[in-house]
């Protein structure tokens, strides 16, 4: 069985009308502090490092030209061009996946993921066509590759992946999209191309947890989300019903406190 996750302390400095750049999620089980400042130079550096190298990905379906960059620096991404217009909305769907993340305060689950140029071929040279491009998690691990279940998950570590999957409509959470970074007492998230496009779940995470009542603290992160609405970087990446659609969602599960969308 997976150990739980330190308890995450949220501190929420946020009113209606105040931007997110006034929230910062700490961490008391590693001490760290992960603020907006920090994640703007972060997805800055994504979406401007120059590539150095380009290599095909394996694994999965998916996408059918997903490729590994290695970015100036050494940081490697999984890249998909968005080469037609259905493979642009996954790309963006991508990014709304860690926007979300990061505005509930649980951008521990998602890999920082940005639009930018990806290059059509080794040898293409700079431009390029845009997609997205996702931070590989190191030493990561499948949950089919290590034969883990959410049910041998502790709360701790489903409850917010089922609050993640529940408010991006997940469809598509399978055993090779989820797992474990090697070591680390937690699950971890990838692949999100498909999300958005349902009025409900149907994630594993979603199914254990749909009639039990929701953590308060979830809940309180929830709330702080659905505040920061009119600040919100989601509508950048979603089509206007998508965007509205997730704060419904955090409407609902805050009206009944419970996963189920009535």
């Amino acid at each position: 069985m997976l150990p739980p996750v330190g308890r995450r302390q949220v501190e929420v400095r946020l009113q209606v009308g105040v931007h997110v750049k006034d929230v910062e999620w700490n961490r008391s089980d590693g001490g760290d502090s992960l603020t907006a400042h920090a994640i703007e130079a972060l997805e800055r550096y994504l979406t401007k490092a120059p590539v150095d190298h380009v290599r095909p990905l394996d694994g999965g379906a998916g996408h059918p030209r997903k490729m590994t960059l290695i970015l100036q620096g050494g940081i490697g991404v999984a890249a998909k061009p968005g080469d037609s217009a259905q493979m642009m909305k996954q790309a963006r769907r991508e990014v709304a996946a860690w926007i979300l993340a990061v505005e509930l305060g649980l951008s521990h689950l998602v890999p920082a993921t940005v639009l930018r140029q990806i290059p059509t071929s080794e040898d293409s040279g700079p431009g390029g066509i845009e997609g997205s491009a996702q931070i590989l998690w190191p030493r990561f691990k499948t949950a089919l590759a290590e034969a883990i279940t959410p049910d041998e998950c502790s709360a701790d570590v489903s409850w917010p992946i089922a609050i993640l999957d529940l408010l991006i409509a997940n469809t598509d959470r399978k055993e090779d999209n989820w797992g474990t970074i090697d070591g680390l007492p937690r699950a971890v998230l990838i692949d999100h191309g498909h999300a958005f496009e349902s009025a409900d779940s149907h994630s594993m995470f979603v199914d254990r947890h749909r009639e039990e009542p929701v953590p308060t603290a979830l809940l309180d992160q929830i709330e702080a989300f659905g505040l920061n609405r009119n600040n919100s970087r989601l509508p950048t990446v979603l089509d206007a019903e998508e965007s509205e659609a997730v704060f419904d969602r955090a409407a609902t599960v805050l009206q009944y406190a419970t996963l189920t969308i009535r």
